[in-house]
């Protein structure tokens, strides 16, 4: 038992005392210690989707990946354990259908079946619409069939996600797959009906039942289990991650470097969070370890678990792609809500709130910013008119006066980026000096019970102030790539988001520099 334990314990030792890993591991990952091939991946996924989204002048696959990062953003130790535990149980009345009544069994399967037949008759229908049309012969029999296979294993899989259980998930599907044909060929009759009934699609449609019957039957049902498995472990991780967004808010820091800086793909897959500690089946290799044991099935062996682990795991390797490939979008979210540093000691504590004050070239570069932000005000926008003309109004308040004077559709977003910098820099210096005046004054004491408010909001001012200067480094870097543009002659540039660029900055297109003189 010693000997055991000693190269396991020697090899946790190790990776805590280590300030990075080559590549993750589950230990490492617990460790928080970061991975380089965590880094490349995330790299070649930011510049892989946006390579495409240059070269082929389209935009949805950066767009979808943005709104699904938030499912594993927001993800928390108590949505991960009720994912878990929903997952886990027995939807179908938790147990006790063995003990229903035969009406009550087959009220529910018909129930089952009904939804199925008409969710698998809508997608049938328009999958004829779009593909028989333009097909003939041989091709116009192949697309019947898949239709019909298609439809089976969507309701033979929603099925599954109901159930639940794997031994019960089976049963369940074999008698619901039966709807799933009925309405699949049904939406490819009522096609043929008005397009002309041929030899072929009828063929199809035999064909199609065929390999309906094989799918669900004959491969043991993995490639109902996995899919059906796969939508039950997504709807319930979107459920319950909106059930606890509010505390899973507070860990967006933290996911996000995990996933793009401690996880690569080395580190083992599941089908939900967290679910290693209940089923390792449903991990990537917990199930891989099934597949090497012995089985009473050799196809199921060389055909159904490969399918489950293609079903269950694929999704979740993409998935964490998909993510990386957001980390420039969502790095100002989790920069803004990392935790703030504590400081004990009291010279840690003024030096964490003094320094803006105490510190000539900050209080310069605060001073200078706030400059321009009048300049911008009063050379940009303001009508000088506008703001003659409202003294005679005795009874507005000057403020009022201000801002109606103002044309405010005048600025730009780069001045807005100013005006953030500026507003920031000005409270950071009025904590500063609350906080430098109590020093002096020797009330440290009395005001350090304030302390931590000042210090959150300090900090809070600080990133904000860093992101806006980001943004503005970013839109001026764009304004020169439009000044100059000599080097749209040697990178693929897209001719619309040349053009998106211009309507941003409000330039009038370069004539004879367009996208398609690129050399590409």
């Amino acid at each position: 038992m010693e000997t055991d334990a000693a190269p396991e314990d020697q090899t946790t030792r190790t990776v805590k005392d280590r300030l990075w890993v080559w590549r993750a591991t589950l230990e490492s990952r617990e460790a928080g210690k970061v991975s380089v091939l965590a880094c490349v991946e995330t790299l070649f996924a930011v510049v892989l989707y946006w390579w495409i989204a240059i070269r082929f002048d389209t935009h949805w696959h950066l767009v979808s990946s943005v709104f699904i990062a938030p499912l594993l953003l927001l993800r928390s130790p108590e949505s991960i354990t009720a994912g878990v535990k929903w997952f886990l149980r027995d939807w179908f009345e938790f147990g006790n259908y063995e003990n229903w009544a035969k009406q009550k069994r087959t009220d529910w399967i018909v129930g089952i079946r009904l939804i199925s037949g008409a969710a698998v008759f809508l997608v049938a229908h328009w999958l004829a619409n779009q593909w028989l049309p333009i097909l003939e012969a041989w091709s116009l029999m192949a697309a019947s069939a898949s239709i019909i296979t298609i439809g089976t294993l969507i309701a033979a899989a929603g099925a599954v996600a109901v159930a639940g259980m794997a031994k019960r998930a089976q049963a369940v599907a074999d008698k619901v797959a039966g709807a799933g044909v009925g309405a699949s060929v049904g939406a490819v009759a009522i096609w043929g009906t008005g397009a002309g009934v041929s030899a072929e699609a009828v063929a199809g449609l035999v064909a199609g039942v065929g390999a309906s019957l094989v799918a669900v039957t004959v491969w043991g049902g993995a490639v109902v289990l996995g899919p059906g498995f796969a939508l039950r472990a997504l709807t319930l991780r979107i459920i319950a991650t909106v059930r606890f967004a509010l505390s899973g808010f507070t860990r967006v820091p933290e996911n996000w470097r995990e996933n793009n800086f401690l996880t690569d793909s080395f580190v083992p897959a599941e089908l939900l969070p967290g679910i290693r500690d209940f089923e390792l089946v449903y991990t990537s290799d917990g199930l891989y370890f099934e597949m090497k044991g012995e089985t009473d099935s050799p196809a199921f062996k060389w055909i159904g678990y490969p399918v489950l682990g293609l079903s269950f795991f694929l999704p979740a390797l993409i998935y964490r792609l998909n993510i990386k490939a957001t980390a420039w979008f969502w790095w100002p979210l989790a920069y803004l809500l990392r935790p703030a540093p504590v400081a004990d000691a009291e010279s840690q504590q003024k030096q964490a709130l003094c320094w803006p004050w105490t510190n000539p070239f900050q209080t310069f570069m605060i001073g200078v910013s706030a400059l321009v932000v009048v300049a911008s005000l009063l050379l940009t926008g303001f009508n000088l008119t506008a703001w003659m003309e409202s003294q005679d109004l005795m009874a507005v308040h000057v403020l009022v006066k201000a801002v109606a004077a103002v044309d405010w559709h005048s600025y730009q977003p780069w001045h807005w980026a100013q005006w953030i910098i500026a507003g920031c820099g000005i409270g950071m210096l009025w904590i500063a000096g609350e906080a430098v005046g109590n020093d002096t004054t020797g009330n440290w004491k009395k005001f350090s019970k304030k302390w931590p408010t000042y210090n959150r909001l300090m900090i809070g001012l600080r990133r904000i102030r860093t992101l806006a200067t980001i943004a503005l480094l970013i839109m001026g870097l764009g304004a020169l790539s439009l000044v100059s543009r000599g080097w749209m002659n040697y990178v693929p540039v897209p001719d619309g988001m040349i053009q998106a660029m211009e309507q941003f900055y409000g330039v009038e297109a370069a004539p004879g520099v367009t996208s398609s003189n690129n050399s590409r």
